[in-house]
């Protein structure tokens, strides 16, 4: 099983999450995929978690500290100089594995997401038609479902890249 949070079940239901103004929402929902398993993120170098993740989320770090601060005060996330932590319900959930029945339901969810997170447009070349889901590292070669290996990509270009990486793909 891969680790993953099951977020559009219980986050786009939680009314903490509900609470929050859209811009604080769009801040959880960029960073949820760069958490690690126990839903921390430590801040880069000598950068504090303000600033680590304003270069993530293309924000100053004035208003992201702000964000994270509305985030914050209704227990979404905790914070200190140095790190961030996701809090949900105390529990992180997993994918089901690809021949559970449940997969297409959360694969449908979970492609929702990714595009979204991609503007709608292909990874690769910029389409915004005949979206696919892909994984940058293929399954076929120990890829997982997480957020992290996963970006939107229009049918042609999923097709020509196969079982290749971005980079063995783009080498050709």
């Amino acid at each position: 099983m891969t680790w993953w949070v099951k977020l559009y079940e219980d986050i786009n239901c939680d009314p903490r999450f509900l609470s929050v103004g859209l811009s604080a929402q769009a801040v959880y929902m960029r960073i949820l995929p760069m958490v690690d398993r126990a839903g921390h993120l430590n801040a880069v170098r000598t950068l504090t978690i303000f600033k680590t993740v304003a270069l993530m989320i293309n924000r100053t770090a004035e208003e992201t500290a702000s964000l994270l601060g509305e985030l914050a005060n209704v227990g979404l996330v905790k914070l200190s100089d140095d790190r961030l932590q996701m809090l949900g319900r105390g529990e992180l959930w997993s994918l089901p594995d690809d021949d559970n029945a449940e997969w297409a339901s959360v694969r449908r969810a979970l492609a929702a997401w990714v595009f979204a997170r991609d503007d709608y447009k292909c990874s690769y070349c910029g389409r915004s038609g005949d979206l696919t889901l892909d994984h940058i590292m293929p399954k076929s070669r120990g890829g997982s479902h997480e957020p992290g290996n996963l970006t939107t990509a229009c049918r042609p270009c999923n097709s020509s890249k196969g079982a290749r990486t971005p980079q063995e793909w783009r080498a050709l």
